[in-house]
């Protein structure tokens, strides 16, 4: 079987730690299954470098074309302009990559599936693609793209479109499915594949001996994410106030470092 696993959400060298669970679960799939895969990843379009440019110089950082755990990664470039991005993405996402797809099919030793990763503006390029190239495309939903977005009535129409041109829709969660189902998705195509968890990685262990390693005796709340807005982690710190012989750990790293280091100084 030959797929192509199609997102933004991937590994690059600019961003090594973005979309390492969609590296997973193809890992998995290809570690248990006959599977021939290879990576379209798009990456928005920067042509500098300097650190000054914040994120968008990792953009520029990543390869144009790599390879991880011997599947081969293609990182076209696509348009995304500030502001207006969101509502012109699935269109410059689908018009920057179709090129790359399409080699990866002629390469593919049978027709392959276009697995699709994030429902907007992944999921709805995908379905412009796939659609051009007649290929059987899976859309597998995360999260905030299904639970947030649709609020967009613009997005919501678009999403639904993609879903009824899908073959089959992936949710990781049986709430997330739910809300699929709930905004208009086809039920009968939607399925739940709960993310995995890798034991070589993550391991029972003593909890107070690995408290004692950080310094920390008493109850603990762990908090994992990447340091953005929407995940939630302030929330975490003002709610330590009703918790008083607590530690919070937070664990991650993005653009909201600062921030929250300035409100949990706040909150002692």
């Amino acid at each position: 079987m030959d797929v192509i696993t199609y997102s933004t959400l991937f590994p690059n060298a600019g961003q090594p730690r973005h979309g390492l669970f969609v590296e997973a679960r193809l890992r998995e799939l290809r570690r248990r299954h006959d599977v021939d895969a290879q990576v379209v990843a798009p990456v928005p379009w920067f042509p500098l470098r300097h650190p000054a440019f914040g994120q968008y110089a990792q953009f520029a950082k990543a390869s144009r074309e790599t390879q991880r755990d011997t599947v081969r990664v293609y990182h076209p470039r696509y348009f995304l302009p500030p502001k207006i991005g969101m509502h012109v993405a699935p269109r410059t996402l689908a018009a920057g990559s179709t090129a790359t797809v399409a080699r990866c099919v002629a390469s593919a030793a049978s027709r392959p599936v276009l697995d699709a990763h994030y429902f907007y503006p992944d999921g709805v390029a995908a379905a412009h693609i796939a659609q051009v190239q007649k290929l059987p495309l899976v859309i597998s939903a995360r999260g905030s793209d299904v639970n947030l977005l649709p609020q967009n009535r613009a997005v919501r129409r678009r999403m639904l479109w993609a879903a009824q041109r899908a073959d089959a829709l992936v949710a990781v969660s049986k709430a997330l499915g739910e809300r699929m189902a709930q905004i208009g998705m086809p039920k009968d195509k939607i399925h739940v594949l709960r993310n995995g968890v890798d034991l070589d990685t993550f391991q029972m262990c003593d909890r107070r001996a690995a408290k004692r390693e950080i310094g920390i005796d008493g109850p603990l709340i762990l908090s994992v994410g990447n340091l953005y807005e929407l995940k939630g982690h302030d929330l975490v710190i003002e709610a330590l106030a009703q918790h008083p012989r607590a530690s919070l750990v937070i664990a991650g790293s993005g653009p909201e470092l600062e921030a929250l280091k300035s409100c949990a100084e706040r909150h002692n």
